[in-house]
């Protein structure tokens, strides 16, 4: 499948078609809110999926295989930060987390992680104040119009999600 294969190509045949990424985001936990640092710390995974022309391959002609599972240092990934980080910038991504494809092309890659993010508290209304953190992720290195970017879902997804004991997540868009 990797022979020939770039990645540092665009995953379509027509290097000049826009990418489309589909972005969803599911919260595991709400680790910390620190109002007085500004610093909101949420557990979760990003999935980003596309679909990848030249990982097309006929199942009936290598063993009836319908996906795969290649580390991400192989294949292209789309190269991505979260967007007002608390501390340093880092990308989306470890080298220990496979993308998923199916024989159509169409890949997966969820990436859990630990987001750090600055996020400015507003406790006018002290104790029953509500804060609004906003987590999102810039794609980086790419000229205008390389991505389109979707959002398969209104709002995050808290499968698995664990309560925080001080801080209670009201809604998400």
């Amino acid at each position: 499948m990797l022979t020939n294969y770039n990645r540092d190509l665009s995953p379509n045949n027509d290097q000049m078609d826009p990418v489309t990424l589909y972005v969803s985001f599911n919260m595991f936990s709400l680790k910390e809110f620190d109002d007085l640092n500004g610093k909101l710390a949420i557990l979760g995974a990003v999935r980003i999926t596309w679909n990848d022309d030249r990982m097309i391959w006929d199942p009936q002609q290598y063993g009836n295989i319908t996906s795969v599972s290649l580390a991400e240092s192989k294949v292209w990934i789309p190269f991505a930060g979260v967007g007002k980080p608390y501390g340093e910038i880092k990308r989306i991504g470890h080298d220990f987390i496979p993308v998923f494809y199916e024989y159509n092309g169409n890949a997966y890659w969820e990436v859990p992680d630990l987001f750090e993010i600055s996020c400015s508290a507003n406790v006018a209304f002290y104790p029953f104040d509500r804060q609004k953190c906003e987590i999102f992720f810039v794609p980086s290195g790419y000229h205008p119009g390389f991505f389109s970017l979707k959002l398969p879902f209104n709002s995050m997804s808290f499968t698995n999600f664990t309560e925080n004991g001080s801080w209670k997540v009201h809604s998400s868009s």
